[in-house]
């Protein structure tokens, strides 16, 4: 940032990349360790809108403590999740790979929005292969879909993502995945009144943005550069007219976008 006598830390942060997601419904990268009753260890839901709530601080290194303290919330619709299929994964020198499926007979009809169903489906074959394969699993997940027309948003079409099944062991939750095919979970079978949970989701998205707006880096002089909304270093203004559509720029130059 040229020759500056104070600090000024890098602007953005290359942790978070700004860029258009590549599906809407997000996934988990790791699944928490669980040992206990067979269970799904997560829920799919719907943002319904925001809120607010007011609490007593009850923390007592805040400078807020033992005041009333107004803060925003988002409300989550989570209407009942349909299991209409289970997938194994065996462990491989590459990472978990996909052993087997095993998907249900009877379909909701709200579901070939979104895939093609099969019109004729072997389940006993599919079953049988399954169990085949399943001393070489290490992990079972529930393929589920949501059922967005419960709710107010006006679409019909699901979402589809996979869920870990918490189990001791493979066979365990091969038995209670398949006690669920077919069926609608409630998300009170998943999680308690007042237990914590992680929540992970997909931006709405903002648009096309500038660099200024999109990673918050400083407007330049009006004398120094024709453009003053630009990213400042000498080698990049001499080829700034080409620059936004270069594609061997490093990947930590700041640039404009979606």
């Amino acid at each position: 940032m040229g020759s500056r006598t104070s600090h000024a830390p890098r602007r953005s942060s290359l942790g978070y990349r700004r860029n258009r997601a590549a599906r809407l419904t997000p996934k988990p990268r790791a699944w928490p360790e669980y040992n206990g009753q067979p269970k799904l260890l997560g829920f799919l839901g719907i943002k319904a809108g925001m809120s607010q709530l007011s609490y007593i601080e009850d923390r007592r290194q805040s400078h807020l403590a033992n005041r009333e303290v107004t803060v925003a919330c988002t409300v989550i619709e989570t209407p009942p999740i349909v299991v209409y299929g289970l997938r194994g994964y065996a462990k491989t020198p590459y990472g978990l790979s996909i052993s087997a499926d095993l998907f249900s007979s009877e379909y909701k009809e709200e579901l070939r929005r979104r895939v093609k169903t099969p019109k004729k489906y072997d389940f006993e074959k599919a079953k049988k292969n399954f169990e085949e394969k399943l001393p070489e699993m290490v992990e079972i997940r529930a393929i589920v879909h949501t059922q967005p027309y419960l709710t107010g948003i006006g679409t019909k079409t699901p979402s589809i993502a996979e869920i870990k099944i918490g189990c001791n062991s493979p066979s365990e939750g091969f038995e209670y995945g398949l006690s669920l095919l077919g069926k609608e979970v409630m998300i009170r079978d998943v999680f308690k009144a007042g237990e914590f949970a992680d929540v992970i989701a997909v931006t709405k998205g903002k648009g096309f943005q500038g660099p200024v707006k999109r990673h918050g880096i400083k407007i330049l002089q009006q004398k120094g550069i024709a453009d003053k909304r630009f990213f400042n270093t000498s080698s990049f203004i001499r080829k700034r007219k080409c620059f936004d559509f270069c594609i061997r720029s490093a990947f930590y130059v700041i640039r404009k976008g979606l």
